[in-house]
């Protein structure tokens, strides 16, 4: 399971980079410059280490030893809760079918029951599990290389920036020298310098892009007067290299951190359920599937850009109002599932407080997901948001609805958390990617290349949820153990049946699918601080320029190869 999981994983890394490669080669840049592939901002996979990862590694170990309430501390810290309570509740569970010998307490697939040596466990299907612990690592090294590229690239950008405004070899730059700069720019003395200008003068944008934070594609005297304040942070009157690298802001990819962590927390929750399958206990199997349906809808937020640490304070209130409160309604509405209790008074209290809470959290909680909505999009969210508070609605105050439609409580909230998940997202990579691109057969042709690894995601997907659909057993409220051993179904692959197949291929189709995100992440970042993306033309007065490539190109940068 492990192996042939990496041997995917990896292989489509390999492809991806023998991609990237074909395509610089074949572009403009690397015919014209050799080697300049080599040193343009790669996007993400995972290469040979160097230097700048284990001085990042040195870094983030710092900052592990300081954690901040954000999503990966906090997850974390779930995590640990979780599978201290899951796991008594669940040996509990099984415990109680050794000591009575009722083996329909856990529904098995006893068609393909492989035990082991040591206990009566399916050792089988926890260890089908293991192929998330795999897709986990695998976005985390993932995210930990692309936060590396990113954070030297960029500094080495601003260290060739600097040495192309301080001509002079000063070693510093005061105001005169600051608005010279602007002047020498500004030919028709009119106050405003476009990015064209500006490259015609200096040969590159990247100091436009610097200081043009609005990317309105100008640049005004006063707009460049208030850069040096901003920029003079001793207020000496002065500006050195270090006080432009302090202002640089670096890629934030901690939401990928935390779906890596996800992603174990699934497999952990996956190896707990299968010990003991049952009704009860299915609700620890989808407990970490709905934050990584809600981490992937929050991945391409542009996090670490909030002041004051609004960014920690906006992680809080989802684990306090959104993913307890969830895992809370699971815990109870699964009792009421399977008639432990019945509806009585207690029940439409309960009912009555989840509707509440959800009509609070699809209001509030969709719209900080759904930044700055256009016409389309608002009537979009407030179709999502009437589906979200009808199906909550119908199946709390109509049981029958949330065990026949939704097959339970915990699934409930899982496929309403997909839901969202496919809305915002899809609005998010076509604001953040789509939307870039132009319809050229170069365009097209060099995305199509770019994102190859789309169709091996597709076709993964696709099996995963054949897989999936073809039942070994059957967990819902109202079925019998002899209904599910009706549908029990012979290994199909050594000693695993359809349903661990499913296990491994969905943790690649996610491991993928979090790949897509960061790679657009990635690019939007780039795109922000004026960057090229290969195969793609800058919006607006940004179209004629060569980005990072013209810095590359330049003598004043000395850039090593990204690895």
């Amino acid at each position: 399971v492990i192996l042939g999981t990496m041997m995917v994983l990896f292989s489509v890394n390999a492809i991806y980079a023998m991609a990237y490669t074909i395509l610089y080669r074949c572009s403009p840049e690397g015919t014209q410059q050799k080697g300049s592939h080599e040193r343009s901002l790669w996007p993400v996979l995972i290469g040979l280490c160097s230097k700048d990862h284990a001085l990042m590694l040195r870094m983030k170990a710092k900052k592990i030893s300081r954690p901040v309430p954000f999503f990966p501390a906090l997850l974390s810290l779930m995590l640990g809760v979780f599978l201290a309570t899951t796991a008594q509740f669940v040996i509990t569970h099984y415990g109680l079918m050794i000591r009575t010998g009722n083996r329909d307490i856990c529904f098995y697939n006893e068609s393909c029951y492989y035990p082991g040596k040591v206990w009566d466990l399916p050792w089988n299907h926890i260890a089908s599990n293991l192929a998330y612990f795999v897709a986990a690592l695998h976005i985390i090294f993932q995210a930990f290389f692309a936060e590396t590229r990113c954070y030297f690239f960029s500094r080495k950008c601003i260290v060739a920036l600097y040495k192309t405004m301080d001509f002079q070899q000063k070693g510093y730059l005061d105001r005169s020298d600051w608005r010279r700069l602007f002047r020498k720019a500004d030919r028709n003395r009119s106050g405003k310098v476009s990015r064209s200008e500006w490259k015609e003068t200096y040969s590159n944008p990247i100091g436009f892009d610097f200081i043009d934070t609005n990317h309105d594609g100008f640049l005004e005297s006063a707009e460049w007067d208030d850069a040096f304040t901003r920029l003079d942070q001793n207020q000496n009157g002065q500006i050195c290299e270090l006080d432009m690298l302090n202002v640089l802001k670096d890629i934030d990819l901690r939401a990928f951190y935390a779906i890596g962590v996800a992603f174990l927390g699934e497999g952990i929750g996956s190896m707990c359920y299968h010990l003991c399958p049952s009704v009860e206990t299915f609700q620890f199997d989808t407990c970490f599937m709905i934050p990584i349906a809600n981490l992937f809808t929050l991945a391409l937020v542009d996090w670490g850009q909030g002041q004051g640490g609004s960014d920690e304070i906006t992680a809080l209130k989802y684990f306090v109002y959104i993913l307890t409160p969830i895992w809370l309604i699971n815990f109870i509405g699964t009792w009421y599932d399977i008639g432990v209790f019945p509806l009585g008074w207690l029940y439409w209290l309960y009912a009555f407080f989840v509707i509440a809470w959800a009509l609070c959290v699809v209001v509030a909680g969709l719209r900080r997901v759904v930044q700055v909505p256009g016409d389309c999009a608002l009537r979009a969210m407030r179709a999502i948001q009437l589906l979200l508070v009808i199906s909550i609605g119908a199946s709390f105050l109509m049981p029958p609805v949330r065990n026949n439609v939704f097959s339970g409580t915990a699934n409930l909230f899982l496929m309403l958390s997909v839901v969202v998940m496919i809305f915002v997202v899809s609005r998010q990579l076509y604001m953040e990617d789509f939307i870039f691109m132009k319809c050229t057969c170069r365009d097209v042709g060099g995305r199509i290349i770019k994102n190859s690894y789309g169709f091996f995601l597709c076709a993964i997907a696709v099996l995963a949820i054949i897989c999936f659909g073809k039942k070994v057993v059957i967990v819902e409220p109202g079925i019998t153990p002899a209904q599910s051993h009706d549908v029990n179904q012979g290994c199909v692959f050594d000693i695993f049946d359809l349903h661990d197949v499913w296990h491994v291929l969905s943790a690649v189709a996610l491991a993928l699918f979090a790949m897509l995100l960061l790679d657009v992440r990635v690019n939007s970042w780039a795109r922000k601080r004026g960057l090229q993306i290969l195969f793609e033309e800058m919006p607006v007065d940004m179209s004629d320029s060569d980005g990072d490539e013209a810095l590359v190109s330049s003598d004043t940068c000395d850039m090593s190869p990204c690895p």
